[in-house]
């Protein structure tokens, strides 16, 4: 039987309290920040793998019809996230009202960012080719987006 560690138990209380901060946001009131929201983009999107370093990493985007977002991100042991407000024009999500969420809560402002985004599918089924939150501030063009697969609710 394997023994569960402090660390272990820390890392699963962090993304614990992080799942609960973001999915109180999912049902807060919102407003629509202006301009098309994208229908499609409405639901989860993950992205899935091991890094350079053999670290598990999970990305998670929550697109609500609302206009606002949530993004997940979980690196190894490391876990963050961002959220804020979005609109779609000519293939780009605007990105508005953005804050990086660090493991323990804390949020920093970012200013608004645009990244180019396209839907395809493959033999894995349909994905949405975006780039992932890993540097804020910047904007982000399609080359070097990656793919995300919807999720449904099981």
């Amino acid at each position: 039987m394997k023994k569960i560690t402090l660390t272990a138990m820390t890392r699963a209380a962090i993304f614990l309290i992080l799942f609960i901060f973001f999915a109180a946001g999912a049902f807060a009131e919102t407003t629509q920040p202006g301009g098309d929201i994208d229908s499609k983009l409405a639901g989860r999107w993950q992205h899935s793998g091991k890094n350079a370093n053999n670290q598990n990493f999970v990305y998670t985007y929550f697109f609500f019809e609302n206009g606002s977002f949530e993004y997940f991100r979980n690196i190894g042991s490391a876990s963050g996230g961002a959220d804020g407000k979005y609109r779609v024009s000519n293939g780009k999500i605007h990105f508005s009202e953005l804050n990086d969420i660090n493991a323990i809560g804390e949020r920093t402002p970012y200013d608004d960012i645009v990244f180019e985004y396209d839907f395809g599918s493959d033999d894995m089924g349909e994905y949405l080719l975006i780039c992932h939150f890993n540097y804020l501030g910047k904007d982000r063009d399609i080359s070097s987006g990656i793919k995300f697969r919807k999720r449904h609710k099981s």
